[in-house]
């Protein structure tokens, strides 16, 4: 499965030499995000809007879920006040729980996107990534302010951005086999450049710019 910025949702099943789009009549094509559940592959959520300031972005206007491994889609009206959906993360044994990163914050669901409660109020939130072999363990990260982290399961953020100073974007990821190794690509210019490259090894505590 495949997502295009203002062309909806593909599907290949050679391995990528053939594609089909099996969503032609979605309200909203901007396809930014799919997540689907680990524990059931039927379930996949997509999220629209492309929030990253580009100046010929297409709006977004929520979440639509697919049961049946992308033959049909629903919109999920719950999700019409979300916004640009950046990310989304589904817990990987429970795939009515979806933690969701937008413009206007964080959004949380356990319900299978019936409900959400927006469980931060920071905006632009642009990444969002679990901790490989622990949902708890979260981060996202804020444009122009640095990291945030949460430790149960997404329900309370904290700001874990000491030696972080991004001008603009910002992506994280997270080591497979040291789960306290994080990695944070930025705009900005400690490193001479317009862009920067942290590491943290000390699970997002504490950040310090690579020299490359």
């Amino acid at each position: 499965f495949a997502g295009s910025a203002s062309g909806g949702v593909w599907k290949t099943t050679n391995g990528g030499t053939d594609w089909r789009l099996i969503t032609p009549d979605l309200s909203n094509l901007a396809t930014t995000v799919l997540a689907m559940a680990a524990s059931n592959h039927n379930i996949i959520y997509l999220g629209t809007g492309e929030g990253f300031g580009n100046v010929d972005a297409v709006n977004g206007n929520g979440m639509f879920k697919s049961t049946d491994r992308g033959q049909t889609w629903s919109y999920l009206l719950s999700t019409s006040n979300f916004s640009d959906i950046n990310r989304a993360i589904v817990s990987p044994t429970d795939p009515d729980v979806v933690v969701v990163a937008t413009n206007n914050g964080i959004y949380r669901t356990t319900d299978g996107g019936m409900n959400w409660i927006q469980v931060s109020l920071l905006p632009l939130i642009e990444d969002l990534n679990a901790t490989p072999g622990n949902f708890n363990v979260q981060y996202a990260t804020q444009k122009t302010k640095g990291v945030l982290k949460s430790t149960d399961g997404g329900i309370n953020w904290l700001l874990s951005n000491t030696g972080i100073r991004p001008s603009g974007r910002i992506e994280i990821d997270i080591s497979p086999v040291d789960s306290n190794r994080l990695f944070a690509s930025a705009e900005g210019t400690l490193s001479g450049s317009k862009s920067d490259l942290y590491v943290s090894k000390d699970a997002g505590g504490t950040w310090a710019i690579i020299d490359v």
